[in-house]
């Protein structure tokens, strides 16, 4: 979650989507064409060794030379495929905080230096992709040559056959013709080897964002072919662990949390000692680290250096589920979701057509002092909002 919350989120769009196309095409060149690429040539080659082992073997020897090649080539593929995307995270970024921030530039003056910067990055990503496309290009011919190069010696050892007479004139042009089909693909192979290595490279960008698996213990065979299955639907409720009510003692030692690595730190040697049960107000201007601080209690990125302790016991030795039933937290940015009212407050806790809903969804709205904006919504607690419905202030929300 760190890599998601600082990354910027035109950089995540490029790697969603620009890299994701990327590593697409290395595994369908790997998948689909598999027969097409690597089997139809080895059948090819079963069937010349069948005719004349010798002239095969002969024949074929420049081919380790394009695969020896075609691996060399991967690091300057695998360079040029990053710095292209990379280059297009960074276009994407700039494209997406200038289209979002328009009216500011505009009121200030400063849209001509955005539309310079989106010029400059425009001619970086140009660039970087017209060295890659150059590079994979000119690796065609240079591997069409190679693999034609046994040509010559089909022509010489062969021609040397026909004339001793080890090889029938006929069976020497179906030879040729076996040779000429395989290299018409062969040169497809090595092609295919930086297809993959560029998927690879596009791959390294995806898999910082990467959850991993989710451990599922009660998923029916084949689950996965099932449409409209959702993983771990069939997963039991984890019970919520037994801890003692009240209030809790936090205390922040020598703190340092920084957002990238590298950057000024949010939180530069912070401590603190908050006993159980005070109500405490941290304010400050933007930027000053309030929401840093909020993270750091809550123990979800990582910290420079210090530690957070929870009635005297280090934040990083108490398991999330005991953490997630001690600590309430309502961040700033809360989500709404398509439905009404209703069912946002009650968001599936209990069904919203069952008996004794009343007190919770009223203690719910009183806690939240939401009487007066009902009354201004259309249908009261049956309005939709969210995404399909009215939008409503960031304060309602």
């Amino acid at each position: 979650m760190e890599r998601v919350n600082s990354t910027p989120s035109g950089e995540l769009m490029a790697r969603i989507i620009g890299d994701l196309e990327v590593m697409g095409v290395g595994v369908r060149e790997f998948t689909i064409e598999t027969w097409d690429t690597i089997l139809f040539p080895l059948s090819l080659m079963v069937a010349m060794l069948v005719f004349d082992p010798d002239l095969t073997i002969l024949a074929l020897l420049p081919v380790p030379a394009a695969m020896l090649l075609a691996k060399t080539a991967g690091r300057w593929v695998a360079g040029r495929t990053t710095a292209s995307r990379e280059a297009n995270g960074s276009l994407t970024t700039a494209l997406k905080e200038h289209l979002s921030s328009i009216r500011v530039l505009h009121l200030f003056g400063r849209s001509g230096v955005a539309v310079r910067k989106v010029d400059e990055l425009s001619g970086t990503y140009a660039d970087a992709n017209l060295s890659l496309v150059k590079l994979r290009s000119g690796l065609r011919p240079v591997y069409t040559t190679i693999m034609t190069a046994g040509v010559l010696l089909v022509v010489w050892k062969g021609g040397h056959n026909v004339l001793s007479g080890a090889m029938t004139l006929g069976a020497f042009v179906v030879y040729l013709e076996l040779y000429l089909r395989f290299v018409n693909r062969g040169f497809r192979v090595p092609q295919m080897i930086n297809s993959i290595q560029a998927g690879a490279a596009a791959y390294a960008r995806i898999k910082p964002l990467l959850a991993p698996p989710p451990r599922l213990r009660y998923e029916p065979p084949r689950a996965s072919f099932r449409a409209g299955h959702v993983a771990g639907i069939n997963e039991p409720t984890r019970r919520r662990p037994c801890v003692t009510s009240g209030p809790v003692a936090v205390s922040l030692q020598g703190v340092t949390f920084s957002y990238l690595a590298g950057s000024d730190p949010a939180l530069r040697d912070i401590s603190l000692d908050i006993p159980a049960g005070s109500l405490v107000a941290v304010t400050g201007p933007v930027g000053s680290g309030k929401s840093a601080l909020a993270k750091a209690l809550l123990g979800l990125y990582p910290l420079e250096s210090g530690q957070v302790l929870l009635d005297d016991r280090p934040l990083e030795y108490i398991p999330p589920a005991e953490r997630a039933a001690r600590v309430g937290y309502l961040g700033q940015d809360p989500h709404l979701f398509s439905g009404t009212v209703r069912r946002n407050i009650l968001l599936g806790s209990v069904s919203s057509n069952g008996a004794g809903i009343g007190p919770v969804l009223n203690a719910a709205i009183s806690c939240a002092v939401l009487e007066e904006d009902l009354q201004t919504f259309p249908e009261g607690l049956e309005t939709e909002i969210g995404e399909l419905g009215i939008r409503v202030s960031g304060g309602q929300r």
